[in-house]
C-alpha cells in the first residue's frame, strides 16, 4: 500500500478491520489507515487502489455494548455529524468490528483524536508534546502541565489529601469510564456538578499516565537513569548529582510533568497519619506509571523494580533538592565518569618486579703491583702475557723483581744481608717501593704458587621465547582412533559443503513459501467469489421477495 510521499508522514493508525454499510450488509474484512483526517481501507496491506474513504471532519464515533452471545466481535460505528444524515451517498453510517477490546480501544482513541483535536479532544493516549502544544495554541503562553492533571490534582488538593487509601482504592468503573470519553470528545466535565467521589479521579489521574504511549521518564532515557540509580547504591553523594543532571537532561514537558507529581506526592505523603499512603505506598502505586521499560523479561523487571521504587522514593522525598535550578546543576562534569576513574584506579594490578638476568662473575686478576716473578711465571695463559710482564720490564736498576731484602727495626731498607733475626723482610713492587713484608720466621717457608681461578665462560641471559613452548606431553594415542587433523584442502571442501546445504534449504524454502502465497491467494479468490455469490444470492432473495409482495397485492386487490 503506497499513500504517496506526503501522506506517509501522517499516518497515525492502521491495522484489519471488518466493516459493515452500503447496499450489502455482510462483513468484510479490510486494511484500515488512518491519515490525517481521512480514514481510508483497501482490501490488501500494499494494495495502491484505495476501496473507500472516511472523511472523520464532523463525525462522530461510539462504541457498541459487548455482546457475551459473541465475545471476539467488539463493534463501534462512525455516525455523521450533526445536521448530517448520512456519512457518503452509499453509507448511513460504518460499523467496524475489532477482534480484541484494546484493539477497538485504541481505535476509538485515535479517531476521536483526529474528530476533536481542534476542541482539546483524545487526551488519552496522545503524547505530552502533542497535548501541550494543542492546549498552548491560541492562548498568551505555553502551558506546562496538562489540563487534566492539573484538574486532577487541584480536585485531590481540595477534597482527598485525608481520603483513606487514596491511589490504592479503585473508583468506579463506569464513572470512570464516562468522564475518559468526556475528555477525549473535548468535554471539560465539572467534578463537584457531576458528584464524582476522590478514588474516582484518582483512578482517572493513573489511567491518563499509563495511556501514555510513552511514559513520563522517555525510553531513551530509561537505561541512563537504572545506570545512576546503581550508582547511587554504590556511592550516594556521586550518584545524587549525576541522577540530578540525568533529570535536568529530561525533555521540558517530560521533566515539568515528573517535578509536578512529585510535588503533589510530597503533599499527599505529609498525610500520612490519615490516608494511610506513605512514601513507600505511593512509590509502588505510581512507579510503574512513570518509569518502566518497553519490554523486559521477568528476570530484568524483577531486578529494575527495586530500583523503579528507589528512583520514585528519592523524588517524593526529596522534590525540591532533586530538581533544582539549572544554574545549580554541575554541567561540566560527569560525575559518572570520576567514579568509573577511581573503580579504574582500584582495578590497577602492580605486577613483580622483573626478575634480573644472573650477574656473570667478574675474573680474578691479581694485581699487577703485587705480582712477583713467581706469580708471573705461572701456567694461566690468561695471566702470563705481555701485558701483565710490560709493566714490569721497567724496574728500578738495581732492585730484582721478588729479591729478598732486610728491613731494620724502624721498617726501612738497609744494606746488611738478610739473617733470620731481622726485624722484617720485604719484597719490592716495580716502583722500587716496599709491597709486602715478610716475617723472618716465614723466609725459611717453601713458597707457594698462589693460584688464579681461570675466567669462567659468559652465560648468556634466558630471554623468553615468542611464542611460548608447549611442553611436550605423551599421550597414549590409540592406533585405532582416526587422524583428527585437518588440512586446508578438507576444511574448504566441508565449507563448500555446508553452503550448499544453505543453498538448497534456502531453495526449499522459498518453493514452499511460493507454494503457501499461492495457497493462500487461492482461498482468498474463493472467499471473495463466495462472498460476491452470498451478495448476488441476497439480491435475488430481495428480488423475490418484492417479487412476491408485487404478486400478492395484485391478487389480492
Amino acid at each position: 500500500m503506497n499513500l504517496g510521499p506526503t501522506l506517509e508522514p501522517e499516518v497515525i493508525h492502521n491495522g484489519w478491520l471488518k466493516k459493515q454499510g452500503g447496499m450489502v450488509k455482510n462483513w468484510q474484512r479490510r486494511w484500515f489507515v488512518l491519515v490525517g483526517n481521512e480514514l481510508k481501507y483497501f482490501t490488501k496491506e500494499d494494495e495502491n487502489k484505495q476501496m473507500g474513504t472516511i472523511n472523520l471532519t464532523g463525525k462522530r464515533v461510539t462504541v457498541h455494548p459487548f455482546n457475551a452471545d459473541e465475545p471476539s466481535k467488539y463493534l463501534f460505528e462512525i455516525l455523521p455529524g450533526e445536521g448530517e444524515s448520512k456519512i457518503t451517498s452509499t453509507h448511513d453510517s460504518y460499523l467496524l468490528w475489532a477482534t480484541t477490546q484494546s484493539e477497538r480501544d485504541e481505535w476509538v482513541r485515535m479517531i476521536r483524536r483526529v474528530i476533536y483535536r481542534h476542541i482539546g479532544g483524545g487526551v488519552f493516549g496522545q503524547s505530552l508534546i502533542d497535548i501541550i502544544t494543542s492546549e498552548s495554541t491560541g492562548t498568551s503562553g505555553t502551558k506546562k502541565i496538562p489540563t487534566i492533571v492539573e484538574e486532577c490534582t487541584s480536585f485531590i488538593r481540595e477534597n482527598g489529601l485525608q481520603e483513606e487509601g487514596i491511589f490504592r482504592l479503585a473508583g468506579r468503573a463506569a464513572l470512570v469510564k464516562m468522564l475518559q470519553e468526556q475528555y477525549d470528545t473535548g468535554q471539560k466535565p465539572d467534578f463537584h456538578a457531576l458528584n464524582v467521589d476522590v478514588h474516582s479521579v484518582a483512578s482517572l489521574l493513573k489511567l491518563y499516565l499509563r495511556s501514555l504511549p510513552e511514559p513520563v521518564i522517555p525510553l531513551v532515557n530509561y537505561p541512563m537513569i537504572l545506570d545512576t540509580l546503581r550508582m547511587l547504591q554504590k556511592d550516594e553523594a556521586v550518584g545524587r548529582e549525576e541522577l540530578i543532571r540525568q533529570l535536568a537532561y529530561l525533555p521540558r514537558v517530560n521533566h515539568n510533568l515528573l517535578k509536578y507529581l512529585s510535588e503533589f506526592l510530597h503533599d499527599v505523603q505529609k498525610y500520612e497519619g490519615a490516608n494511610k499512603m506513605g512514601l513507600r505506598n505511593l512509590a509502588t502505586v505510581f512507579g510503574p506509571n512513570i518509569i518502566r521499560a518497553k519490554d523486559e523479561d521477568s528476570k530484568s523487571l524483577m531486578e529494575n523494580a527495586n530500583l523503579s521504587h528507589q528512583f520514585m522514593v528519592l523524588l517524593i522525598e526529596d522534590c525540591k533538592g532533586m530538581f533544582p535550578d539549572n544554574d545549580q546543576i554541575n554541567f561540566t562534569s560527569s560525575m559518572k565518569e570520576q567514579m568509573e576513574a577511581k573503580s579504574d584506579q582500584k582495578k590497577v594490578k602492580i605486577l613483580p618486579e622483573r626478575p634480573q638476568p644472573p650477574q656473570i662473575p667478574k675474573p680474578y686478576t691479581p694485581s699487577v703491583d703485587l705480582l712477583t716473578a713467581d706469580d708471573i711465571l705461572t701456567s694461566d695463559p690468561v695471566v702470563n702475557n705481555t701485558n701483565i710482564l710490560q709493566p714490569l720490564v721497567s724496574q728500578p736498576q738495581g732492585l730484582v723483581v721478588g729479591e729478598l731484602i732486610p728491613l731494620d727495626a724502624n721498617g726501612a731498607q738497609t744494606s746488611h744481608p738478610p739473617d733470620p733475626v731481622s726485624p722484617g723482610i720485604a719484597r719490592f713492587d716495580r716502583n722500587g717501593d716496599i709491597a709486602k713484608r715478610v716475617e723472618p720466621e716465614a723466609i725459611s717457608a717453601p713458597r707457594k704458587t698462589p693460584v688464579v681461578p681461570s675466567r669462567p665462560a659468559p652465560v648468556p641471559p634466558v630471554r623468553p621465547t615468542y611464542p611460548p613452548k608447549v611442553p611436550h606431553r605423551p599421550m597414549s594415542v590409540d592406533a585405532t582412533s582416526p587422524d583428527m587433523t585437518l588440512s586446508y584442502s578438507i576444511l574448504q571442501s566441508q565449507v563448500q559443503a555446508l553452503k550448499e546445504e544453505i543453498v538448497k534449504q534456502k531453495d526449499e524454502y522459498e518453493s514452499k513459501l511460493l507454494q503457501q502465497q499461492k495457497l493462500y491467494d487461492k482461498l482468498h479468490i474463493m472467499l471473495k467469489n463466495e462472498a460476491k455469490g452470498r451478495a448476488q444470492a441476497e439480491e435475488r432473495n430481495q428480488q423475490l421477495v418484492k417479487d412476491l409482495d408485487d404478486f400478492c397485492k395484485k391478487y389480492k386487490t
